[in-house]
């Protein structure tokens, strides 16, 4: 059987990462799997993306994403993400898979097309596909019922006018007829979709994601720090989330804690962020040193950064399965956490390592009493790529 995973940009995010880590274990079971995204068609199918960047078709494409833009209908005109496809796929049969698709937004023509005789099933790495244009509709539940009066108009993705109440009724008359059977990451996240999912005539499974444990593993921390030039002694507290511009990110929450240490730290601190394009160290005040690692792709550099840490620290304010938790625990690099959902799962709701506020977490730094906790249990295994691969197979055989 065939699967055609789609994903928009194959960009950092956990979701595109998630869908091609999918995509690889499901090659290496058997299947014929292929992703399909802007740039190109690769894996089984081979060919280029849904988007043409230079020549005629590139600027007819650009013309109606400005139209689209400025009507506020994302992702629901332009015709010719479905031309540029018709000879890689107008015979395709077998499953669609649908993972991130609001970076650069697949058209529902081509979606609907595609879609026509085959199987659908959209994994929730967010819970736009069930919004109006929210990734995560933090503090509105609108959503629920219908959207409309949207108060997050200049959030990702941003609108110029409020034009949900169209967008929300699409995205539902496209479920409709699709039955499309939805993968939640984790519990949270199908608790939060169920009730709006089941009403559409569709369903929903929770298959959390997989790790590689074969590069997210424990290492010897020493060794790490030297490779990379970094101090052998004191504290390194690693933040790994990406996107320090979202407010939903902890940015916040990272200056709040910066500033305590610099204020109140007695022993050496290294704070670690991911961020640029070099190393670069600096020195804050004589306990409290600032780290910069560079933005990667690489998991195995990744991996290290996470084995080079005493301490990971997770400051999302939600997230739909909690990527960087889950490898910092397979590295063997302790957790504490702002509390979130999606997080709290991964961390087995324990109030020792979950904060309420940036003050409960700032006094976890410093006590150090995360030394004190077991993470043993947390480290265990949960799926194996082969596994993870293995429930998503019976799913699409069902």
């Amino acid at each position: 059987m065939q699967v055609l995973h789609l994903i928009s940009n194959r960009d950092n995010s956990g979701g595109t990462i998630a869908a091609l880590n999918l995509h690889y274990s499901l090659l290496k079971a058997g299947y014929q799997s292929s992703v399909l995204s802007t740039d190109r068609l690769s894996g089984k199918l081979n060919g280029k993306g849904y988007r043409r960047f230079g020549g005629i078709t590139g600027r007819i494409q650009q013309g109606f994403l400005s139209f689209e833009n400025y009507f506020a209908k994302p992702g629901f005109i332009n015709p010719t993400d479905k031309i540029v496809l018709q000879k890689n796929l107008k015979r395709f049969d077998g499953i669609i898979h649908i993972h991130v698709t609001h970076v650069a937004q697949i058209s529902f023509d081509l979606l609907n097309w595609i879609s026509k005789k085959n199987k659908v099933f959209w994994t929730l790495h967010d819970l736009w596909p069930l919004t109006a244009k929210c990734i995560h509709p933090t503090y509105c539940e609108k959503w629920k019922e219908g959207c409309y009066d949207c108060p997050k108009l200049n959030e990702y993705p941003v609108l110029r006018w409020d034009n949900t109440p169209y967008l929300h009724q699409k995205k539902q008359e496209f479920i409709r007829k699709h039955k499309i059977h939805f993968i939640a990451p984790s519990q949270w996240i199908n608790d939060q979709a169920r009730f709006t999912i089941n009403n559409l005539d569709a369903q929903v499974s929770t298959i959390p994601h997989a790790i590689d444990h074969t590069i997210f593993k424990d290492a010897d921390r020493q060794s790490i720090r030297a490779e990379f030039n970094l101090p052998q002694k004191g504290q390194i507290i690693l933040f790994p989330q990406g996107r320090w511009d979202d407010p939903k990110k902890g940015a916040l929450w990272y200056s709040a804690i910066k500033n305590a240490l610099m204020l109140n730290a007695n022993t050496p601190f290294y704070l670690a962020r991911i961020e640029g394009n070099k190393i670069d160290v600096q020195e804050i005040s004589p306990f409290l040193t600032e780290i910069t690692l560079p933005t990667t792709s690489d998991k195995a550099v990744m991996a290290k950064y996470y084995q080079l840490a005493d301490l990971s620290v997770s400051l999302s304010e939600v997230e739909t399965f909690g990527l960087c938790v889950a490898e910092s625990l397979a590295s063997s690099t302790p957790v504490i956490a702002r509390k979130a959902n999606g997080i709290n799962e991964l961390l087995a709701n324990n109030s020792a390592v979950l904060a309420n506020n940036v003050e409960e977490l700032i006094q976890t730094i410093l006590s150090k009493n995360w030394e004190n906790i077991n993470y043993k249990p947390l480290f265990e295994k949960k799926y194996s790529f082969e596994e993870w691969a293995q429930q998503h197979i019976n799913l699409y055989e069902s």
